[in-house]
Parts: C-alpha cells; sequence; structure tokens
C-alpha cells in the first residue's frame, strides 16, 4: 500500500517534505525519482506511478512537474488520479501543453489583452529567413515548441544567417529592451496569489542562460511598477488557464509598460529563493488550498532579501547567510549560489564571499543590494 502523500519529482524535495508535515499528510513517496540509471519518463516508471496510485493508501499526488514534456506527462496524472480517488494537485494538463508551444501561448495572450514582442513562427529555414531578410529591428529566435534553454540566438538586421541547422519550428521575435522580471503565480478556482517580483537584470544583445544572471528578490520597484508587474503577470496566468503554479516571464520597459515573453506551467528554478524570501512554502500553499480548504489572504509580501547567482569556483568556506549548490548539468559555473541578506551580514566578508565565488562580475550590484536592505531597515527603525 502507498504512503497517503504522493509527489512526481524530487526536486526541493525538503520543501516538499515540510509541507506535508506541516498539513499532517505525512512523508511523501517521489514517483518520478531517478533508479539506478532508468529514465523517469520510461513506459515502466509511469506504470509503477499508476500501480502506486491504485494501491489504495494514496489521498493526495502533488505535481511537481518535471520540465519540458515532463511537465505535461505529469499533468495526464490527473485523470488517472479521479479514476482512482485520489486528490490531485497540480497544473491541469491543457495549460502544461498549451505553455510548451510558445506560438499558441502568444496567440492566447494576445487575444487576452496580454502584451506580447511582435513576432512569428516558423517551419522551415527558408520562412525565417524571408522574416530575418524583412526585419528592421534585432530578432530573437528561440524553440517554438519546449524549452528556450535548448539555444537562445540574436540576429541583427543585414546579418549572414544560416537558419538550415536549427530544429524548426523556432519562434522569431523582436528583441525587446528592459529589465527581466518573473512572476511565481498560484491559481485555483477561487482566485490567484502573486509572490513578489524577482528582478533578473536588463535584457542584452547576447542570450543568457536563466541561471547565468543575477536574480534579485524583492527590488526597490516604484509602487506603480510593482502593482502593473502584479497585475499583469496574474492576467497572463488567468489567460493559459492556469489551475497551479505559473511562471510568468516579463519585461519592463523603461517607459513603464510590460511585455510577457513566456509563461511556463510548472514550478520555477525560483521557488527554493521565493520560499525564503517569503516564508511562505509554495509546495505547502498549492497543498491548503486543495486539502484543507485554507487560502492565504492577499498577494505575498517578502520578509527578507534574496538573492541568486552563478558561482564559477567553489567556494573554501560558505557563511551562515549563505547557500552554494554544486551544479549537476554542464554549465560554465560551478554551482548556485544564494545570499540571504540580514542585519548581521558584514559587507567585507559578503565581498569576500563573492570573490571566493568568482562571481566579481555581480559585486557592484549586490553590495548595492546590501546597502539598499541596510537603508530600508534604518528607515523603519
Amino acid at each position: 500500500m502507498s504512503p497517503a502523500f504522493l509527489a512526481t519529482r524530487p526536486d526541493r524535495t525538503d520543501l516538499i517534505e515540510s509541507a506535508g508535515t506541516a498539513l499532517n499528510l505525512g512523508m511523501p513517496q517521489m514517483l518520478f525519482a531517478k533508479q539506478d540509471g532508468v529514465s523517469s519518463s520510461s513506459a515502466e516508471r509511469r506504470a509503477e506511478a499508476l500501480r502506486a496510485l491504485q494501491s489504495g493508501g494514496a489521498k493526495v499526488l502533488l505535481n511537481t512537474a518535471g520540465y519540458d514534456i515532463e511537465a505535461v506527462r505529469d499533468a495526464e496524472l490527473a485523470l488517472a488520479c479521479r479514476d482512482f480517488d485520489v486528490v490531485y494537485v497540480g497544473q491541469n494538463v491543457r495549460t502544461a501543453r498549451l505553455c510548451m508551444d510558445k506560438g499558441r501561448t502568444r496567440n492566447v495572450l494576445a487575444a487576452a489583452g496580454v502584451r506580447v514582442a511582435a513576432g512569428e513562427s516558423h517551419r522551415t529555414a527558408e520562412s525565417l529567413t524571408e522574416a530575418l531578410s524583412r526585419a528592421k529591428r534585432p530578432s530573437y529566435l528561440k524553440p517554438d515548441i519546449g524549452a528556450s534553454g535548448e539555444f537562445n540566438l540574436v540576429v541583427h538586421p543585414g546579418e549572414i544567417f544560416d537558419a538550415a541547422g536549427l530544429p524548426f519550428p523556432v519562434l522569431r521575435e523582436d528583441l525587446l529592451s528592459g529589465t527581466e522580471i518573473s512572476v511565481d503565480v498560484i491559481s485555483d478556482m477561487r482566485g490567484d496569489i502573486a509572490y513578489p517580483p524577482i528582478h533578473k537584470g536588463r535584457l542584452g544583445t547576447v542570450p543568457e542562460h536563466p541561471r547565468s544572471k543575477l536574480k534579485i528578490c524583492p527590488y526597490p520597484w516604484s509602487a506603480a511598477d510593482h502593482d502593473s508587474i502584479l497585475r499583469t503577470a496574474i492576467a497572463a496566468a488567468r489567460a493559459v488557464g492556469s489551475t497551479a503554479v505559473a511562471n510568468v516571464d516579463l519585461v519592463l520597459h523603461d517607459d513603464g509598460t510590460l511585455t510577457v515573453l513566456e509563461i511556463n506551467a510548472r514550478f520555477s528554478g525560483s521557488t527554493r529563493m521565493l520560499a525564503t524570501a517569503t516564508s511562505v512554502n509554495p509546495y505547502e500553499l498549492l497543498l491548503a488550498g486543495a486539502v484543507t480548504g485554507h487560502r492565504h489572504s492577499g498577494n505575498i509580501d517578502t520578509e527578507r532579501t534574496v538573492l541568486e547567482f552563478p558561482g564559477f569556483t567553489t567556494p573554501a568556506r560558505v557563511p551562515d547567510f549563505a547557500r552554494f549548490t554544486p551544479s549537476s548539468a554542464r554549465h560554465p559555473w560551478a554551482g548556485s549560489v544564494s545570499l540571504t541578506l540580514v542585519p548581521s551580514t558584514s559587507g567585507p566578508e559578503l565581498s569576500r564571499f563573492i570573490e571566493d565565488c568568482g562571481a566579481q562580475r555581480f559585486l557592484g550590484d549586490i553590495m548595492a543590494a546590501s546597502e539598499e536592505k541596510n537603508q530600508r531597515r534604518r528607515v523603519r527603525a
């Protein structure tokens, strides 16, 4: 017999376990944890998941959602949950499929009045080459289906570019300028709750992997910008029909307008950062609404400043205010660094640690964020 609490994937397991404990669900069984090198998406593993659901012991399944096609496959378990009288908590399969298709997502957002970048989908190299020849502004190219991390390219007007080697379909959009932001929105039939916006820096002409950027939460937005960012993110989540977590990527332009870049219909890479900054566990928040009926009142505020950035060398020592997670993928950095700024954080110690991580290029922005945090604390005092 299976445990009462099941979860699809063991990403940020400590937060998932904490949610289960807080809601008296017990420790979770992870359905798609990798075992002995067997793919977590194999037919055999999915058969095991169905057996766990029909065993009679399972009461709740939390969809912690893998990446790309795994997010869709995990959402498909909702039907099995209904058949076996198990409460399914997670994204619906329609939204998971929609957000995998960036071209369709753009169309849905635009139809709902949410601003998206000018652009179009292309299924052949000839079509894309023709569009690039007509473009008056730099073009941003990314996969139309699946993860943007597969490739991101910028092509300038007049540049000679061979599109033949790209994996089509490809989405071409006008390259935008402004500040990149992400917002996690949790939705159910009773409404939407937004986590604080995460500042991800200025967009440049050279594409960067999301994990290669400095992320700051909270950021000192103006009140008008902060409210507008949250309203736009919630409108985007509603437009795609989200019933769980939607990670909305946006650009705040210098004139105060906003453009939605894309939506990931799953828990994001910023989940731990948001839990630390707000003391509100996203897994627990989503579970509580479905299992106990309890709902958080209003959008979520921050309690502390958290920063994340790549560390290019492994630090000799990790201070109490930091966390270093070694990279498990083939990236040009050694790991991910998370800083929680508190009143006792020493400027010299902070500076030495950043340098020890080989992250000097972020030093100025991190020290500025630390000083801004101290100024806010002095004002409150």
